[in-house]
């Protein structure tokens, strides 16, 4: 049985950890994401599959400031 010290302790871990994930410092992630990043699932496809975004705009959120985006965007080939 925990002290009550480690109670409190717990209790203000607890509460900053709601805290951080209300305010966006933080997320949780489903069972279902870390059981196929344990099982050797390729990561950026699972992340992409958890946040629902396709390839393409996976690759434009990762150049998201970037000089090169406007490029990718603006050629023919790539449309």
């Amino acid at each position: 049985m925990p002290s009550k010290f480690e109670e409190l302790a717990n209790i203000k871990e607890y509460d900053e950890i709601k805290k951080a994930i209300k305010n966006g410092e933080t997320e949780l992630v489903p069972d279902a994401v870390v059981t196929r990043l344990l099982d050797g699932e390729n990561p950026v496809k699972v992340w992409r599959e958890h946040r629902g975004l396709k390839q393409k705009q996976r690759l434009f959120a990762s150049l998201r400031g970037s000089s090169d985006l406007c490029t990718m965007t603006t050629s023919p080939q790539n449309r």
